[in-house]
C-alpha cells in the first residue's frame, strides 16, 4: 500500500488466532498435555513468518490495549518457548513418546500455513498432528458442534464482552467448550467481574482468571492477536480504527479536488 503512495494506519483488534482442543478427549482432558502444547509455540517465530507485522504473538487472548489483557503474563512460566519442559510435561502425563491427534483448519492459504506450522513445532515434542483442511461451511459446522480434537481459526475477545469470552471458551454450555471444560472458581470470579462497568473494578478478578486458566492448560490456545491495516489517501482526514472493526466514519473528511 505504501507503494502505492498511500498512508498507513493500523490498530490491534480484538481478534486472535489460537487453537482449540477438546477436552472430551483423555489426552486434552490432561492439564500437563495442554500446558506443554502451550510451551511448544514459539509465538514470536509463528507470527514473524506468517503473519509479518499482521499478528502480535502472545499466550493470551486479549490484545495488549484491552483492560482484560494481564501485564506480564506471557513472560510468566506457563506462557514462555520452553520445549525441554514440554517434553517433561508430556512425559508426567503419561506420553513420553507423545501421542497423534488430528487438526482442522480452513482451506486459505494463511490457515494451511498455519497449521503446517503448529504442526512441526508441536512435533518437537513428540505430537503427531495429522492437519485436515475442510472447506468453510465443513469446517465451521464441525467447530460448532464439538466434531472436532483440534481446530484452529481466528476468534473474538471482547465482543459484545470480554465476559462473553470466558463464558464462551471457559464455562460449561460455552459454544466453544464443547466438552463442558471447567476450572473451579471461574464463574465466581467472573460474577465479580461483570458487577460493575468499570475497568479498574473489573480487572482483578478478570486477570486472576486469566492467570488461573494459563496455569491449568488453557483449552483454547492463544498464538496471537491480529493486527488490520488500512490504507488511505492524504486528502483523508479523521480516519480512526477500531479493534472491534466497527469504526465510525462520520468524523472522515475529504479535501475538495
Amino acid at each position: 500500500m505504501r507503494a502505492a503512495g498511500l498512508e498507513i494506519t493500523g490498530t490491534e483488534t480484538a481478534d486472535f488466532w489460537g487453537v482449540i482442543v477438546n477436552t472430551g478427549l483423555p489426552e486434552f482432558a490432561n492439564p500437563k498435555v495442554r500446558q506443554a502444547m502451550m510451551l511448544a509455540l514459539d509465538r514470536p517465530s509463528i507470527a514473524r513468518n506468517v503473519f509479518g507485522e499482521g499478528c502480535v504473538p502472545s499466550a493470551q487472548p486479549f490484545r495488549p490495549g484491552d483492560w482484560a489483557y494481564v501485564p506480564g503474563l506471557d513472560e510468566s512460566p506457563a506462557a514462555r518457548y520452553d520445549v525441554a519442559r514440554a517434553k517433561q510435561l508430556l512425559a508426567e502425563a503419561g506420553y513420553p513418546d507423545g501421542f497423534s491427534f488430528e487438526l482442522q483448519t480452513g482451506t486459505m492459504q494463511t490457515w494451511t500455513q498455519i497449521a503446517a506450522v503448529l504442526q512441526a513445532q508441536w512435533g518437537e515434542i513428540g505430537l503427531k498432528v495429522d492437519v485436515r483442511p475442510m472447506e468453510n461451511v465443513q469446517f465451521v459446522t464441525a467447530r460448532r458442534n464439538g466434531e472436532f480434537a483440534s481446530t484452529v481459526s481466528t476468534y473474538q475477545s471482547a465482543r459484545p464482552d470480554q465476559s462473553e469470552f470466558v463464558k464462551t471458551f471457559y464455562l460449561p454450555g460455552g459454544l466453544f467448550n464443547p466438552s463442558d471444560y471447567e476450572l473451579p472458581g471461574v464463574a465466581e470470579l467472573l460474577a465479580e467481574s461483570s458487577s460493575s462497568p468499570d475497568p479498574e473494578v473489573r480487572k482483578p478478578p478478570m486477570h486472576k482468571i486469566m492467570t488461573d486458566i494459563l496455569n491449568d492448560g488453557p483449552p483454547v490456545i492463544p498464538i496471537c492477536t491480529r493486527t488490520t491495516f488500512y490504507g488511505y489517501r492524504d486528502t483523508v482526514h479523521g480516519l480512526e480504527v477500531s479493534p472491534l472493526f466497527d469504526s465510525n466514519l462520520a468524523g472522515i473528511t475529504v479535501d475538495a479536488r
